[in-house]
């Protein structure tokens, strides 16, 4: 009995040692950059609920870009010479609300934000405030909070070891990192935009799918708003927020239209809420580009019936700086009822 003891006593020992080296070998190569800016060439991960809280937390800037992935494709470096300032992306493609506002307070709690520019996007309203997408694995909600103790889920896990293993091959030469350029991480070269693609698109979401009507009703969208995105803007009366919507092709409005014109009209219904809550702040200024015809008509832009090229968002950042496509108390209505107007008239089959 004592020599079994004596040898559990000996495999604990090992076991908690080997663990404790993992976890400060973790620790110190910090992948994912959570604890403090990488000290070697760092290798940005593209799965960015995870890499977005270590780049908020300790890169510089003063402007973050905040939404899904209809937000990709804008370039640091262009929202710069364009709008002034130093721009750090912090994108989530299929991002809920409540992932915007957890990314986007963690942003703002630094003290270094001045400016947001915020992709408002009907999507992302849909479901409960408290949604967040655990599809692409398990949220990380230990990045998003302050408590320093389930932080153990980062530095002792097998993908972490793998990162910091990597990384760690790189610094000594052994192999070359990959995913270097931060400006350009996660932006879209992979895609065609195309009529063809998007025309192929709308006839395969018409004939069926897992659209679900129930997640849009106006209550699930006022709920978010309420929880995500207004009180964050109401608190921070200091930091300039940009909130812009996204010009979808007009074949994704007429899809909502299709299905229910009840949808179609929650959308307007959310642009009509969020304009009386925030609208008339100071520090906000509301931009729609969704009844931009040139834009949304055009379905060489696409690549489906919502994501546009990134020279759609070029023109975004333009416009923004150029004061077009604002919208105010004066306006508000007449933009709305243009989108109706678009959205009830168009012929698919014109297009």
């Amino acid at each position: 009995m004592k020599r079994y003891r004596k040898w559990s006593l000996v495999v604990l020992t090992m076991t908690l040692g080997l663990l404790a080296l993992l976890v400060s070998l973790n620790f110190a190569v910090d992948p994912l950059q959570f604890y403090r800016k990488a000290w070697y060439e760092a290798s940005f991960s593209t799965q960015q609920r995870y890499q977005n809280p270590g780049l908020a937390k300790h890169y510089d800037y003063d402007t973050i870009i905040v939404g899904t992935s209809m937000t990709e494709n804008f370039l640091s470096s262009y929202v710069n010479a364009r709008l002034g300032g130093k721009t750090l992306k912090l994108s989530m493609s299929g991002a809920t609300s409540k992932e915007q506002y957890m990314i986007a307070k963690l942003a703002i709690d630094t003290g270094k934000v001045k400016r947001v520019i915020w992709g408002v996007d009907y999507f992302a309203l849909r479901g409960e405030p408290d949604r967040v997408r655990d599809e692409f694995g398990p949220f990380p909600h230990y990045f998003y909070d302050r408590n320093p103790f389930n932080d153990i889920k980062y530095l002792l896990n097998l993908d972490t070891t793998a990162d910091t293993v990597k990384a760690l091959q790189a610094a000594l030469g052994i192999i070359k990192p990959d995913n270097t350029d931060l400006e350009r991480l996660n932006t879209w070269t992979q895609y065609t935009f195309s009529k063809k693609i998007v025309l192929a698109e709308w006839n395969k979401v018409m004939s069926g799918g897992s659209f679900v009507p129930s997640e849009y009703e106006f209550d699930n969208i006022k709920q978010n708003l309420n929880e995500n995105i207004i009180p964050l803007i109401q608190q921070n009366k200091e930091i300039q927020f940009i909130l812009y919507y996204p010009p979808y092709s007009i074949l994704q409005h007429r899809f909502f239209y299709e299905k229910s014109p009840a949808l179609f009209e929650n959308e307007l219904a959310t642009k009509r809420y969020l304009y009386e809550q925030v609208g008339s702040l100071p520090n906000v200024r509301i931009y729609d580009f969704q009844q931009d015809e040139e834009i949304t008509f055009n379905l060489d832009n696409y690549k489906d019936l919502a994501h546009h090229s990134a020279k759609i968002n070029e023109y975004i950042i333009d416009s923004i700086a150029a004061g077009t496509h604002r919208v105010d108390g004066n306006n508000l209505a007449e933009t709305m009822e243009e989108l109706r107007r678009q959205v009830e008239s168009v012929q698919v089959n014109k297009l």
